[in-house]
């Protein structure tokens, strides 16, 4: 419960990364397998500042979210 899981997928070229919750409540972090190494890098520090944040749980907008990593 609580657990960060990092997972390397196929998504579209538009997409670095994106994070999502499961039903064991352990955060689930997709990042794209197509970009380069320090992209993904970035896209995974990006990732986790929002988990850090509290982000998934809040009800802040996307825009203000994204504002804050």
């Amino acid at each position: 419960m609580g657990e960060i899981i990092i997972r390397y997928v196929p998504l579209p070229c538009t997409i670095q990364g994106y994070t999502a919750t499961d039903a064991n409540n352990d955060y689930n972090i997709y990042i794209n397998s197509n970009i380069g190494y320090a992209a993904q890098e970035k896209a995974k520090a990006h990732e986790l500042a929002h988990i850090k944040n509290g982000h998934l749980f809040n009800e802040q907008s996307a825009a203000m979210c994204e504002s804050e990593v």
